[in-house]
């Protein structure tokens, strides 16, 4: 069977894996060294059958720059570590707010080449569920990924989807 064969079943049962857990992914998933990108957060939907009410994520590693950007319907609070902004919490204005198609922030990528990890954490309610695991290199799975973004990584292949979970 050629791999490419295999990708729909692969995405497929990927989606319904999701169903299960919501999961908050970042695009791009790849970047060069230095650049500035706009990350893309998004959350797939809520935690068990409760509506998303905030979610907070911040650059677990050194950036030059990280300036999160508004969202409509939703109150802005800026995370800061030493002075300065590391990330931001996104909370809903009223508890039955839509979820936005995306959360973006600004970030000035360090120039070191290898994976970027945000630490997300997504409330729903009374709950709570943190999007931080990392790899640990033994090729276990992974309960609650970190969003990442590869700096200087192998970007997907002309016409090929872009994975972000949902």
């Amino acid at each position: 069977m050629k791999p490419l064969a295999i990708l729909p079943a692969v995405m497929l049962s990927l989606g319904l894996a999701g169903a299960a857990h919501a999961h908050v992914g970042v695009t791009p998933s790849v970047a060069a060294p230095g650049t500035i990108v706009e990350a893309t957060f998004k959350v797939g939907h809520g935690c068990d059958k409760a509506a998303t009410t905030a979610l907070s994520v911040r650059a677990t590693s050194p950036a030059k720059m990280v300036h999160p950007m508004d969202v409509k319907g939703w109150t802005t609070a800026l995370i800061k570590k030493d002075g300065k902004t590391v990330g931001a919490t996104w909370t809903a204005n009223t508890p039955d707010a839509a979820l936005p198609d995306a959360f973006l922030m600004h970030v000035e990528l360090p120039t070191a080449k290898g994976p970027f990890y945000f630490d997300a954490t997504q409330i729903c309610g009374d709950k709570q569920v943190r999007w931080n695991e990392q790899p640990k290199g033994d090729g276990a799975k992974l309960e609650h990924p970190a969003p990442m973004i590869d700096i200087g990584g192998k970007a997907p292949a002309a016409g090929a989807e872009e994975h972000h979970h949902h």
